[in-house]
């Protein structure tokens, strides 16, 4: 069975017609150097900006020091830090209008499992090319070696649907498009395509496979 050795991935960010620029994103262990995992999380903020600027600084952090990630039950790791993420925002900014939404996607090196979890309309979907055609794979019912994940704020899914990106990543990549011109190809469409626009934040994974 095939392990994942590397992961080549790039973010691009676009604001739209808003005012401000709500999304946030970070990434822990990018290339799997010293903890042998790696953590990708993307935040939409609502209401105001100080609800995923505290999401980037905490969440992680959350995740990675709860016991249950530990104990390599990763599901309920994510359930406990969003849970905790969001009392730490109660307490801080108090009972006000806003927050922000998360989707978070765990790899490890050497493994053919990893994690995805959200809350709220960010979100993510798995990608393959390598069928006869395109195939938009729901991360929750995925069963195969996939090649790409896409994670982005709801400024892309609210304009394409999943099987319109995976679509549209299959086409550039017969253009020879990198992982980076790929994300920003998303983002700028999604931004130029929808009037007014909103902020748009996409990442762009592709899973290196050692299939000796």
């Amino acid at each position: 069975m095939s392990k994942l050795v590397d992961l080549r991935y790039a973010v691009v960010r676009r604001q739209g017609d808003r005012d401000t620029q709500m999304d946030r994103f970070n990434i822990h262990g990018s290339f799997f150097k010293d903890k042998g995992h790696a953590l990708f999380l993307l935040y939409d903020g609502h209401g105001d900006e100080r609800f995923s600027k505290h999401a980037k600084e905490h969440l992680a952090n959350l995740i990675e020091n709860d016991i249950e990630f530990t104990a390599k039950n990763y599901e309920q790791a994510f359930i406990n830090a969003f849970k905790n993420e969001d009392e730490l925002l109660k307490l801080t900014f108090g009972q006000t209008f806003g927050g922000t939404t998360a989707t978070v996607a765990l790899f490890f090196k050497f493994s053919n499992v990893f994690y995805v979890a959200n809350v709220g309309d960010s979100t993510a979907v798995l990608g393959s090319v390598s069928g006869p055609k395109p195939e938009a794979i729901p991360v929750s019912y995925d069963d195969k070696e996939d090649e790409f994940l896409i994670m982005a704020s709801d400024g892309l899914w609210n304009v394409y649907d999943e099987q319109t990106v995976v679509e549209c990543v299959a086409k550039s990549l017969e253009y020879g498009y990198d992982v980076y011109k790929i994300a920003s190809v998303l983002a700028d469409a999604a931004v130029n395509s929808a009037k007014p626009s909103d902020n748009v934040t996409v990442m762009v994974i592709f899973f290196v496979w050692d299939k000796s």
